[in-house]
């Protein structure tokens, strides 16, 4: 069991950190569960350094998945201990400096047991949930809702770029005055401190809707009720109504709304009806088929902060895919931050490898960075993998940097996966998957092959010593804490 350890400063804790975590793993397999392998693999760059590969495959007969979604962020130990296996998840609202967050702190789009809990306000891919299985759909931020038994399109306040107007096959009717527009936690947008050491805060005029001289519209703000509808808790003409104490609010025609609780129903939500609305589902990255993930648009998202998450620089990376095998996998690319050892990967290279070794058919990116974490359990052993340097900074009256290896950060979601028998969706049949034709150079045949070729896996170097041993432990504020 790993203890908490104290630091008085940052680098400190970096000279530890760095001659504890920064070496290649030896190459292991191991069961986690009948049909569940988790694999670790160190890799090599031919320019320095190396990343740390963990993946966990499961047999889509043998073991369940699910997605757990939490309203606020929490820590792995609030999720099913019947779990064999859990996941960090994908994309949700993070601020040091913001007490106050979202009510459900997962990004754009969250489905919970079958109903949809916050619409999306930009295109994105996500990772869905039928039936215990798990694929990854892309959903546009545009569908109907009706109001008060008025039907209206509706489309997401951020839509636009790549594949703006097409609405999952619905007319929004944004701009005409005909729809209804939607904001949500997607809208937030986080500024970084760098003179307090790049904490992240929620910038204030995001944390409202905008200003609009339209007459006849109004901003409402709903809350999810019994029996599928969301009623009204407040509304405000001319734009800044607060977005965080609401699971929806919208901008629509004035004539709509009566007052203190309007009713709305979610009828379409992308390509879903409501009534076909997946078991769960999140926002998540980009799909590992998009031509261009350092020019995808989810790097212009103001709610991620000021560094492009898929931009190419080497950092922690974690994908979702199938294996040419059949097989799901979740691979981790394990890095230190500031590390010139311990490096990570670039979007391409994490995307090459996993082509390079399973053949992925279809697939996307998870939240990485300082969240992307793997955990398994037999029986009461819980292990964890990745981004084992976690540090949780001082506050208030606190002086020391705390490392929490086993703990980690929390997180708004997590994928869960457990024996087949214990049925962790509802039920419902998954959609079936389409392959790509051919060996293009947008199918997975020809990213294989044209990525092998562009970022090839050299040989390990000879090994490098074990490094200076940690500095000692400091009395009284050391291993006091449990992970």
């Amino acid at each position: 069991m790993a203890h908490d350890i104290s630091f008085s400063s940052v680098e400190e804790a970096t000279a530890y950190l760095g001659a504890v975590l920064d070496r290649p793993v030896v190459s292991h397999d191991s069961a986690v569960a009948d049909g569940a392998v988790l694999t670790q693999r160190a890799h090599h760059f031919p320019d320095g350094g190396f990343t740390n590969v963990y993946d966990i495959a499961w047999s889509r007969d043998l073991v369940s998945a699910g997605i757990r979604v939490h309203e606020q962020p929490a820590h792995v130990s609030h999720t099913d201990r019947r779990a064999v296996a859990t996941t960090s998840g994908s994309f949700f609202a993070l601020a040091d400096r913001t007490p106050v967050l979202p009510r459900h702190t997962s990004l754009n789009l969250v489905v919970r047991d079958g109903r949809a809990l916050s619409l999306p306000v930009a295109d994105r891919e996500a990772v869905v949930c039928r039936g215990g299985d798990l694929s990854v759909e892309h959903v546009p931020a545009a569908g109907l809702l009706e109001v008060n038994g008025t039907v209206l399109p509706w489309r997401g306040s951020r839509r636009g770029g790549a594949g703006a107007g097409r609405g999952g096959g619905v007319d929004t009717g944004a701009g005409t005055g005909a729809g209804a527009e939607v904001y949500g936690n997607g809208n937030i947008s986080i500024e970084v401190d760098n003179a307090r050491n790049r904490s992240r805060a929620v910038r204030e005029s995001s944390k409202h809707t905008p200003p609009t001289g339209d007459p006849d519209v109004v901003d409402v703000g709903f809350d999810a009720a019994e029996g599928g509808v969301f009623r009204s808790s407040a509304a405000r003409a001319g734009g800044g109504l607060p977005l965080f104490p609401h699971d929806v609010v919208i901008r629509c025609p004035r004539a709509l709304v009566r007052g203190t609780g309007d009713t709305l129903r979610v009828l379409q939500v992308g390509p879903w009806p409501a009534g076909r609305l997946p078991d769960h589902a999140v926002s998540a990255g980009p799909s590992l088929h998009h031509p261009d993930l350092a020019g995808h648009p989810i790097n212009a998202d103001p709610s991620l902060g000021d560094n492009p998450p898929f931009a190419e620089v080497r950092a922690a990376r974690m994908l979702l895919h199938g294996g040419a095998d059949g097989r799901i996998h979740v691979t981790l690319f394990d890095a230190r931050p500031g590390s010139a050892d311990l490096v990570g990967a670039t979007p391409e290279e994490a995307r090459a490898y996993v082509a390079a070794r399973f053949g992925f058919t279809w697939g996307c990116f998870l939240d990485g960075g300082s969240t992307a974490r793997i955990w398994t359990r037999q029986d009461t052993a819980v292990r964890d993998y990745g981004n084992r340097h976690y540090l949780r900074w001082p506050t208030g009256t606190q002086t020391d940097y705390v490392w929490e290896p086993a703990k980690g950060r929390p997180m708004a979601n997590h994928l869960l996966l457990m024996p087949r028998y214990l049925d962790i969706g509802r039920g419902r049949p998954g959609p079936a998957r389409t392959r790509r034709a051919g060996a293009g150079p947008d199918t997975p045949h020809g990213i294989e092959q044209a990525l092998k070729a562009r970022f090839p896996v050299a040989a390990p170097p000879a090994a490098r010593g074990a490094g200076a041993p940690p500095p000692q432990q400091r009395a009284g504020r050391g291993a006091a804490r449990r992970g």
